[in-house]
C-alpha cells in the first residue's frame, strides 16, 4: 500500500492518478506565463502583446484558477465529496482558498 501523500488526490489509498513528466512540464509552463502576463499588464515587463489580448488572457487565468476552485466534484475543489484523505485536508485548508486568491487577482489585473 502507497503511503499518503498531500500532494495528489487518493482513491481507496493510493493515488488517483500520477501526473507524467510531460503534463508536469505544461503545468509548470503555464504557471510561469501566467505570471508573465501579470507583470505584462502591471508594465513590468514589456510584450508585444496588445492591452486587450493582456486582458484576455488573465481573465482565462482567472476562469481556469476559478474552475480549480469549483473542482471535479470528487477529489479536488470545494465541491468534493472525498474529504477524509491528507489531499482532501490540504486542498481544503491551503489549495482551494490559493486558487481562489490567484483567479480573484487575475481578475481583478484584468479589468484594473
Amino acid at each position: 500500500m502507497a503511503v499518503a501523500t498531500p500532494e495528489l488526490p487518493q482513491k481507496s489509498g493510493e493515488k488517483a492518478f500520477t501526473p507524467g513528466p510531460l503534463i508536469t512540464l505544461v503545468v509548470a509552463a503555464g504557471l510561469a506565463l501566467f505570471a508573465v502576463l501579470h507583470l505584462a499588464k502591471l508594465g513590468w515587463l514589456p510584450l508585444p502583446l496588445s492591452e486587450k489580448w493582456l486582458r484576455y488572457g488573465l481573465l482565462a487565468v482567472g476562469g481556469i484558477f476559478f474552475l480549480r476552485v469549483i473542482g471535479d466534484f470528487r477529489y479536488v475543489g470545494f465541491f468534493k465529496h472525498v474529504t477524509d484523505t491528507a489531499f482532501a485536508k490540504m486542498d481544503t485548508a491551503y489549495y482551494v482558498p490559493l486558487c481562489l486568491v490567484i483567479s480573484i487577482n487575475a481578475f481583478w489585473t484584468a479589468v484594473g
